[in-house]
């Protein structure tokens, strides 16, 4: 069944495919682990490190791929010996590759500096080499998914803001499911632009980032204030405080998180929940389960260095923690509804 497009699109309101369309950045991770990520001293002693492919639209397409979601990942790598790097590492965690343009130039870096509490400084260097987005039809594009997730840092540039602005309207104009995982530049965008937040489904900010987009400090009014700027639904992360979700028909929420044992390196805990979160959405159920399997998500990948190393599978998930079955089993259902349909 269609309804009349208002943007010269299409709005589909039947079953949409499950596949995401993640879009945003891919970047080598350098990870250093020290006692003080904040320390000033000149010579620092690094007690462990380790490279890893990272980028929260990268992460999240990890996390969401080990779950056995279907995604898609729309980014960029350099043509030096880290884009191998990360087109491997991609593959590895079965996140398909064709989307992924491989442009002449280094591709993204940042190094990470994790104290010993599992805090974190960053310091990322960004390619210069962009994706031509006058070449993307953004219809086309968005034409397998029934989501649309994007990470803030992509509206961090002009050509590639717009573009995903595009996408967004787009996406919302088909049917197609909105989030996006924003980042303090991506408040300062909104300002400029806050018709975007009425077209956002899922809004996904941490406790820093819900402060850059709204100015309160509390996170419960800050998701409130977010939902009444139009997000359908605002999620707003607390790192070991849980979550808070305002939303539609009634959602008002605020989920502790599951108990954690060894957090290693907070880095992808935000795009981790996010993935865990929508697959299980996708899956059908209510946002608090969707959240409680979020959590659990970000948990495991928190216990390893690098922004998705720890990303579980659901036979892992299952077997550390038995009490997730229900929700489990609705993500083999899908998974299995999807690949015959």
């Amino acid at each position: 069944m269609y309804l009349k497009p208002s943007l010269g699109y299409v709005r589909r309101v039947d079953a949409l495919p499950q596949r995401v369309l993640a879009v945003g950045d891919l970047m080598v991770e350098l990870c250093f682990v020290v006692s003080n990520a904040w320390s000033t001293e000149p010579d620092i002693p690094v007690f462990d490190q380790r490279i890893s492919c990272g980028g929260s639209a990268a992460n999240f397409s990890a996390c969401l791929a080990q779950l056995d979601q279907p995604v898609r990942l729309l980014s960029q790598v350099g043509s030096d010996d880290f884009g191998n790097y990360l087109l491997e590492d991609l593959a590895n965690y079965r996140v398909p590759l064709a989307d992924i343009t491989r442009l002449s130039g280094p591709s993204s870096v940042t190094a990470i500096i994790i104290g010993s509490d599992g805090d974190r400084r960053f310091l990322s260097y960004r390619s210069p080499a962009e994706v031509d987005y006058s070449t993307f039809d953004p219809a086309s594009v968005l034409s397998d998914c029934g989501w649309l997730h994007i990470s803030g840092f992509v509206f961090q540039r002009a050509d590639s803001a717009t573009f995903a602005r595009q996408l967004v309207e787009v996406a919302h104009d088909m049917g197609i499911t909105v989030s996006i995982d924003p980042s303090p530049l991506f408040a300062e965008y909104v300002t400029t632009d806050p018709a975007l937040l009425p077209l956002v489904d899922y809004l996904f900010p941490n406790e820093y980032e819900a402060r850059a987009l709204t100015g309160l400090d509390d996170p419960v009014a800050a998701a409130r204030e977010l939902h009444a700027r139009g997000v359908g639904t605002a999620i707003v992360t607390i790192g070991p405080g849980g979550c808070v979700l305002v939303g539609g028909q009634g959602t008002n929420l605020q989920l502790a998180t599951p108990a954690v044992s060894n957090v290693v390196d907070s880095t992808g805990a935000g795009d981790a929940f996010a993935a865990g979160f929508i697959a299980a959405i996708q899956a059908g159920q209510m946002p608090e389960a969707a959240a409680t399997l979020g959590m659990h998500v970000a948990a495991s990948v928190i216990a390893q260095i690098g922004g998705h190393c720890g990303a579980p599978s659901r036979q892992q998930l299952l077997a550390s923690h038995p009490e997730l079955a229900p929700i489990l089993a609705r993500l083999a259902q899908s998974t299995t509804a999807t690949e015959g349909a």
